[in-house]
């Protein structure tokens, strides 16, 4: 009988040791994706300032010509989220994949007087675009 009791005892601390190593690992991935998620939020709304001091620059600086580009190159991933910058409904996207949660802007109210148009990837030299004779303001 006392073996049996000794074995009970082995399987009932072996359960609970793996269980309190279970639910360490899940407590510290969670707290990981947390941190990922408020790293990958803040960078969103960083790129859209960005974008929007970008495109300030160009229309600022190019007062007499019909057409003007700008490259820049993002870090690929921030957080383990690639992003995407889309111009399109009168206003410019930061969308963070996988998730596909986005940041909107409508860099500083310019959408009164440009059309937005296309999107890029931080994967690849980014191209801001302006054709001052067409009003448009596009991405690629």
């Amino acid at each position: 009988m006392k073996a049996q009791t000794v074995v009970v005892q082995f399987v009932i601390f072996f359960v609970l040791s793996i269980s309190i190593l279970g639910a360490l690992g899940y407590f510290f991935k969670l707290q990981s994706d947390l941190f990922r998620e408020d790293v990958a939020s803040g960078h969103r709304k960083l790129v859209n300032s960005y974008v929007s001091a970008i495109a300030i620059n160009l229309l600022a600086e190019c007062k007499i010509c019909d057409y003007a580009a700008l490259s820049f190159k993002l870090q690929n991933m921030t957080g383990g989220y690639y992003t995407e910058i889309s111009f399109s409904n009168n206003q410019s996207s930061v969308i963070t994949q996988p998730g596909g949660v986005a940041d909107k802007s409508s860099l500083h109210n310019l959408n009164y007087t440009l059309l937005f148009n296309g999107f890029s990837y931080s994967i690849k030299p980014i191209t801001l675009t302006l054709e001052k004779d067409k009003n448009i303001l596009g991405v690629s």
